[in-house]
């Protein structure tokens, strides 16, 4: 018998799921058990049970229970092992897992009344392959046999078109949700739709953000009132919770009143305009807008121009948004009735493309294939789609010592060096992106399968820009793989370290800890978690070689910055970026379009202590990838804090310190707030 298929949405703040009803061909929402079509995903853990969406929702307003309340998770699937609540630790699958088995129940119960066994899970272009494999781990724990997972874009697309909406050869998607900005640019084919280039996106940029800022602003409000926040406990969880309230309501009124007890009985009483509001959410949006409008430019220059905007996600409903877009795309965005379901509905239509039984009923309408994404997802992660809807043949056997042997990859295009990539990974018997299991418990730090290779380190002689120590240019062969971090080591991954070897906590300024970069840390302090990894893991962790960090930095290009000659806006964390955090703190890890390798923030952010000691030029470097320590000079034997070697500039200084040549240094014993590091590891 065959078992029923849905298509699930998951977000951010709701979730939404689908079919295709057989006998019309046409994708439907289901309703839940609360008869809504989107369920919050929203998880509450009592002692001996769970609730989940509408019910567990509601809890956020009671002073105890909202404790047990978990929201955003999507945001946090591979960010920590397991979370804390009262009582217990839970982690973060089983708390997708929730979301997911409650579909699937309300599904079999109310709808199909038989077993779901199998679900097309959508998921952000810009996720990677670990936070993929995560979603299809939760679904598998709530009960589904067989997932498989869909870029949000793709899906967007297929609903629009099987919908009959006409969306031309070459669409841009457009989709700003609860808490990720996904950008793609998909061409029609006669198999259904690919990308048409690599997508693009923020992993921390939707309706949360601008609830939190919203907050954030309130909050202010407050202390200018009444001289304390909002709650001296913490998050006020049911004010955020009407802060988004409020939110959504400014998308059709120019100004909304708050009134109400907050904290200790006090009562806030304040009007906000739409105005003001857009004016707090500004940054965020400007940045997705100039994201996009970068990636116009691009397809305009590769000869696949945008013919059709498609507006999907929840926070594309602020006018802001809408009045920018129009603003500044060639083709007016296109609204539809159904886009807040578009997801769920493309992701119905991808199920029923795998799984539907075929039939050779000469009755029958012909079979409309769905999407197919026939590219590569996203390049943060480089590495072949979990998505394909179609298996290719089984490739020819890889020849493993021509992968293996060092190839000059200074100038390959991004594709070229993705392929390398992969297949490297492929002959080693490791996905790309890769985490090892701790004996503490969770999982070390997300790293990446760098391929050996060759390149030429340093600034061109005739670059009258660069400095002396960034000369004289020469070539470095990298013998063998190795590892590098997907991102400079957070706090989270840091904490965890010292709570094991009971060190103190570095500092964080006061900007938060979570996922962004660790800061006030040493060269020692590096050295010395790289070696607590080594002994939890059994393989071998450490800081990379200068040369081994420029390779990867680089990722095959021959340019200032791995993306061109000039700094551009919204491309890096540093004084004169053009983000948010420019020149006032760090940004959470993954905030920026990753480099072809898939590695995140190599320029701006925070500086990245690296193994080598320092040296006032090239002369005389190595030309095989190792270390390079001094053997005399003055500050041989007179200091024993000798200098290190810093990488890829900070959020506080100049452009040109994040060019991929520039070079810096600092005493191995000195902490500072833009001081953090990147791990390699051995293979």
């Amino acid at each position: 018998m065959n078992t029923a298929t849905i298509g699930i949405d998951f977000g951010t703040t709701t979730s939404s799921m689908a079919w295709v009803d057989p006998r019309t061909g046409e994708a439907k929402v289901i309703k839940n058990a609360e008869g809504e079509e989107k369920t919050p995903s929203v998880v509450w853990f009592g002692a001996d049970s769970v609730l989940v969406g509408t019910p567990a929702e509601q809890l956020l307003e009671d002073p105890d229970e909202c404790q047990r309340v978990v929201q955003s998770i999507k945001r946090e699937l591979i960010s920590a092992p397991t979370l804390a609540l009262p009582g217990r630790r839970v982690k973060p699958a089983e708390i997708a897992a929730a979301i997911f088995a409650k579909l699937k129940r309300d599904a079999e119960e109310l709808h199909f009344h038989a077993p779901v066994d199998r679900a097309v899970v959508t998921c952000p272009a810009a996720f990677d392959l670990m936070e993929r494999e995560a979603i299809e781990q939760a679904a598998r724990l709530a009960g589904f046999t067989e997932v498989r997972t869909l870029e949000e874009p793709v899906a967007a697309a297929l609903a629009y078109s099987r919908a009959g909406l006409g969306v031309g050869r070459h669409v841009l998607v457009y989709d700003l949700g609860g808490g990720t900005f996904d950008l793609a640019l998909l061409r029609q084919e006669a198999e259904g739709f690919a990308l048409a280039l690599p997508p693009r996106g923020l992993r921390r940029c939707g309706g949360d953000d601008f609830d939190e800022a919203l907050y954030e602003y309130c909050d202010t409000e407050a202390e200018r009132q009444w001289g304390q926040p909002l709650n001296g406990a913490g998050r006020d969880l049911k004010f955020l919770r009407d802060c988004r309230k409020r939110k959504e309501n400014l998308s059709t009124c120019d100004k909304v009143l708050f009134s109400g007890l907050v904290g200790e009985g006090r009562v806030f009483r304040h009007t906000l305009t739409r105005d003001l509001f857009e004016g707090l959410i500004s940054a965020r949006v400007e940045t997705t807008v100039r994201e996009t409008g970068d990636l116009v430019r691009t397809a305009q220059a590769e000869g696949c121009a945008v013919e059709t905007v498609v507006l999907i996600g929840g926070s594309v409903r602020i006018p802001l948004v809408q009045r920018r877009l129009k603003e500044s795309l060639p083709a007016e965005p296109r609204k539809w009735q159904h886009q807040d379901v578009a997801v769920a509905l493309g992701a119905a239509y991808q199920a029923q493309g795998l799984w539907a039984p075929r039939t050779t009923s000469a009755a029958k309408k012909p079979e409309r294939r769905p999407a197919k994404n026939t590219v590569e997802p996203l390049p943060a992660v480089p590495s072949a789609s979990p998505t394909q809807s179609a298996r290719p043949a089984a490739p020819p056997p890889v020849d493993r010592q021509a992968v293996l042997t060092p190839q000059d990859i200074h100038g390959w295009p991004a594709e070229r060096v993705q392929t390398l990539q992969r297949s490297v990974a492929e002959v080693l018997g490791l996905p790309v992106v890769f985490r090892v299991p701790l004996k503490c418990g969770g999982q070390g730090p997300e790293m990446v399968v760098i391929p050996p290779g060759a390149y030429l380190m340093g600034a061109a002689d005739n670059d009258n820009d660069a400095y002396g120590d960034e000369k004289p240019q020469h070539r470095v062969r990298i013998a063998r793989p190795f590892a590098i971090g997907h991102f400079a080591v957070t706090f989270d991954e840091y904490d965890l370290f010292c709570v094991e070897t009971a060190r103190s906590k570095p500092r964080d300024q006061g900007w938060g800890r979570g996922r962004r970069p660790v800061i006030n840390v040493s060269w020692e302090d590096a050295v010395a978690y790289c070696a607590w990894l080594s002994v939890q893991t059994g393989r071998t962790y450490r800081l990379p070689t200068e040369s081994e960090w420029e390779y990867p930095a680089r990722a095959g290009t021959s340019t200032r910055y791995w993306w061109g000659s000039e700094i551009g806006r919204g491309n890096a964390n540093c004084d004169g970026g053009g983000s948010q955090w420019d020149n006032k703190q760090t940004a959470p890890v993954g905030s920026f379009k990753p480099n072809p390798f898939g590695l995140y923030d190599t320029a701006g952010n925070v500086w990245e202590w690296i193994q080598d000691e320092w040296h006032d030029n090239y002369s005389g470097a190595p030309g095989d990838g190792s270390e390079w320590m001094l053997t005399k000079g003055f500050f041989k034997g007179i200091f024993s804090d000798a200098r290190r070697v810093v990488r890829g500039g900070s959020w506080i200084y100049d452009p040109s310190y994040a060019r991929v040549s520039f070079r810096y240094w600092g005493f191995s014993g000195l902490r500072y707030d833009f001081f953090g590091l990147r791990i390699a590891q051995d293979l």
